[in-house]
């Protein structure tokens, strides 16, 4: 194992040991109890950090068990250290959400219709842009299903640029949200921050002819009411 090898695998440890204590769990073993899919001597090679560092597919699947503790992790974060950092979350209940909803939802609705509108053409009119709608779950935390995200389209060589940055990508006929990494040979892995199932999750070895970063993001429906 090389020196960065090691060192980026120690990284690694540090934060899905921070993110265990977060979830409230002092020790791995009782991690692990309440995890009965995550084998407590794959937790505790992980957590080593030196002989088998954590890999994507295991990050993913800390993301997927933290889920049930209510904490918000992306893959992107516990591989590289990338923002948005874990956090708990809190949410509103289904009697007050549904309260809230009945007193001002036709008002709430055509307000946030118009602001939509009026974002979406204001960015729209400017050149060589992009308005794309999050069809999938995978960019949580940074992004949710049903929000609008508006970008400026890099072309060329100006994509390797866009390292670690989250884009509007163009694939197979359709388009999504991912972080890219330059790869050899002009070629790319796009990622989500966890794993949804899709084998749109990890897209290794692509050829992207542009990208856009993305530069505004307009909320859902569903997040913009429970803001209100």
């Amino acid at each position: 194992m090389s020196k960065v090898d090691r060192q980026t695998g120690v990284e690694r440890a540090l934060r899905i040991k921070e993110a265990r204590k977060l979830a409230g769990f002092e020790t791995v073993r009782d991690f692990c109890r309440s995890h009965k899919e995550l084998p407590e001597a794959t937790v505790r090679t992980w957590e080593a950090g030196t002989n088998a560092p954590l890999t994507f597919k295991g990050a993913a699947r800390l993301v997927d068990a933290l889920k049930k503790d209510q904490l918000r992790v992306t893959i992107a974060w516990f591989l590289h250290g990338d923002p948005p950092n874990p956090r708990k979350l809190f949410s509103i209940s289904e009697h007050q959400s549904a309260e809230y909803r009945a007193s001002s939802f036709d008002a709430l609705l055509n307000r946030y219709e118009s602001l939509v509108q009026k974002e979406v053409n204001n960015f729209s009119e400017e050149a060589n842009t992009i308005v794309c709608k999050i069809e999938d779950n995978a960019m949580e935390p940074e992004f949710f299903k049903g929000d609008i995200v508006c970008g400026y389209w890099v072309y060329g060589d100006d994509i390797k640029r866009l390292d670690g940055l989250n884009c509007i990508i163009d694939i197979t006929k359709k388009q999504l949200c991912r972080k890219l990494h330059p790869e050899k040979n002009d070629r790319y892995s796009c990622y989500a921050n966890y794993s949804t199932g899709s084998d749109t999750d990890l897209i290794k070895n692509i050829k992207l002819e542009k990208a856009a970063p993305i530069f505004k993001t307009i909320k859902s429906l569903d997040r913009f009411l429970k803001s209100k």
